[in-house]
């Protein structure tokens, strides 16, 4: 799930927002598999990286 830029270019705003996302999507991917261990519910989680904003 988390991506990082293979051109090392970015800066440190990108940097950060690239953590922030990969992290909520962390979240995001605990919560719902927390779903079916409490609840019983079918969960299945994929992520797909898009593009990061180009600037």
């Amino acid at each position: 799930m988390p991506v990082e830029r293979s051109d090392g270019a970015g800066g440190p705003v990108h940097e950060r927002w690239l953590a922030q996302r990969n992290a909520q999507g962390q979240v995001l991917r605990h919560n719902l598999l927390a779903l079916r261990a409490t609840h019983g519910i079918d969960v299945r989680v994929t992520f797909r990286a898009l593009p990061s904003p180009r600037r």
